[in-house]
């Protein structure tokens, strides 16, 4: 008969399983700690987005009134509000209206702007001072040059 072998003392080393639980709680941690910051930086750049969309539009609404009191001033200045002043009369080419501007420089402004304005009437010759002025072309009014110090500062 074959003996049976004998019961050994000797225990079986088995790894402990403490480290490779450590290491995943220590990356779940991580990968939680990743998530919060990427959400905090996404909150953060959308609070940027929002910030400069509202720089944006507050420095668009003060150059709107800066363009505005600057159009107020050159028109008091040109013409005194009379929409059928008559300017620059010992000049080959008269300026005309409430903002003194003579034909070719309207017909010149209109092909630039691409607008088709009537060149006697005062509400397209406000707008066409208007888009003159956003547009840096304000220099061709003499009053302009005047007042750009004073009130347009963009």
């Amino acid at each position: 008969m074959s003996a049976l072998p004998e019961k050994s003392n000797h225990k079986i080393k088995r790894p402990k399983a403490w480290p490779l639980v450590l290491a995943v709680i220590i990356f779940i941690l991580i990968l939680l700690i990743l998530i919060f910051l990427q959400e905090k930086r996404i909150v953060i750049i959308e609070k940027g987005i929002v910030n400069a969309k509202q720089e944006f539009h507050q420095e668009l609404t003060q150059q709107a009134v800066q363009i505005d009191e600057l159009m107020y001033k050159i028109i008091q200045c040109e013409s005194q509000w009379n929409e059928k002043a008559i300017g620059d009369t010992d000049y080959l080419y008269p300026a005309y209206g409430l903002i003194q501007i003579q034909k070719r420089t309207w017909d010149w402004l209109c092909k630039l702007s691409g607008k088709e304005l009537d060149y006697y009437s005062p509400e397209d010759q406000v707008a066409l001072l208007k888009w003159a002025l956003e547009n840096d072309y304000g220099y061709l009014w003499t009053c302009y040059r005047k007042f750009k110090g004073e009130v347009y500062k963009l």
